[in-house]
């Protein structure tokens, strides 16, 4: 077996392709962040630790069941699904998760109400906001930040670059934040989380702000303007800061949610937009090798919702696929091509009926099987084969 390289430390693997290191000597291969490998599995699967493992079993359940997971569980899983995506003639387009970010409200002149700030990041956690970061600081790993220091080789669509110049190139093309606002909705007198994203998108060197929610918008856009203003992180493209602010775009153009609650008569709870930033991200991580715009993500209910096959189904079938397979940590040894991280097929059953899909999933139940039967067709998803009774297991049929 390999010896052990985690993604933790500067001369570790960042991802699954090929790459000169920073001194221009020698190759090295490179795996996502922030996972550790230990040259288990063709292609190199993640050993997963405690926390992943948890991380990774909140979402498998909450789309199971279609309830929301953690939300500090979600970067996790997102970044683990970089591990699935096959590089585009030879290139990765990988997005780095960092951790959900809390925003606080900015006061009428936008400059923050800082007293509320400092009391939030000071309160105490909750079973839903146990992970999430202080406002204050977004400090992103050295891994990634090495792989900014990279030239990124702009994509062009319909044309192929030399053989071997996209090798040398970074592999990450986004950088993603989801933001936790709070937001007071119909006759509730208590704030819930409303979730937006920010995608720094290498290929054009900008910030694209996502907001699916219509109601007090303008509100959250004043308060991510003056977080981007003022967050300390490690990541030099943010400097000069003005330069930076300038290049933020402002995408509010979805009606999605105004739609369905016009439909059902009924406000959409605010913490179901953690569904949408998860379906922009999975969209941009599935169409970031050839689209060069694909900041500008479709106004419709299916990605709204994310049900649309290429998106939570997806994410669904490839999670679980690594967390069946993959190796768990302090038992590296136990892992073996038929089985993979568990110890029998009586083991594999157990957890599988854990992620049982819900009778009114109907949508989760055939896209997900088709997901399924397309990953077993991979090379990376054959051990499924030997698994025929899966789909039944999971209530796909």
């Amino acid at each position: 077996m390999a010896s052990k390289q985690t993604s933790h430390q500067s001369s570790s693997p960042l991802s699954s392709s090929t790459a000169s290191d920073s001194t221009g000597i020698g190759e090295r291969t490179v795996y996502p962040a922030p996972f550790t490998y230990d040259g288990i599995g063709e292609p190199q699967l993640p050993t997963l630790t405690e926390k992943d493992l948890s991380n990774i079993t909140s979402v498998l359940r909450g789309l199971s069941r279609g309830v929301l997971p953690r939300a500090d569980a979600v970067p996790t899983a997102l970044n683990a699904y970089n591990i699935t995506q096959e590089p585009s003639k030879g290139k990765n387009a990988w997005a780095y998760f960092h951790s959900v970010t809390n925003i606080a409200a900015a006061d009428e002149d936008g400059r923050g109400n800082r007293e509320g700030w400092e009391q939030a990041t000071r309160k105490p956690a909750t079973s839903r906001r146990r992970a999430e970061t202080s406002t204050s600081h977004i400090v992103v790993p050295d891994e990634v930040i090495l792989d900014t220091m990279k030239e990124w080789h702009p994509i062009r669509e319909g044309e192929e670059d030399a053989a071997g110049s996209w090798m040398e190139s970074a592999s990450y093309r986004f950088l993603c934040f989801i933001h936790s606002h709070r937001l007071s909705r119909g006759n509730s007198r208590r704030s819930k989380a409303i979730y937006t994203i920010s995608i720094w998108d290498r290929q054009h060197e900008e910030m694209t702000w996502h907001d699916t929610c219509a109601y007090e918008r303008s509100d959250r856009r004043a308060a991510i303007r003056h977080f981007w203003s003022r967050v300390q992180t490690n990541l030099k493209f943010m400097n000069p800061r003005k330069t930076f602010l300038a290049q933020i775009r402002f995408r509010t153009a979805y009606h999605s949610c105004e739609k369905l609650e016009a439909a059902t008569r009924d406000y959409i709870d605010p913490p179901y937009t953690l569904w949408s930033v998860m379906a922009i991200g999975l969209q941009h991580m599935n169409r970031g090798g050839f689209d060069s715009q694909v900041s500008i993500v479709e106004d419709r209910l299916e990605v709204f919702s994310g049900h649309r096959k290429d998106l939570l189904p997806r994410l669904f079938v490839h999670l679980l696929h690594l967390f069946l397979y993959s190796p768990r940590e302090g038992r590296e040894e136990d892992w073996n091509e038929v089985t993979g991280g568990l110890a029998d097929e009586e083991t594999i059953r157990q957890f599988a009926r854990r992620f049982r899909i819900g009778e009114k999933l109907h949508w989760m139940k055939s896209d997900g099987r088709k997901e399924m039967e397309s990953l077993t067709r991979q090379a990376r998803g054959a051990w499924m084969t030997g698994l025929p009774w899966l789909i039944g297991e999971l209530r796909m049929c």
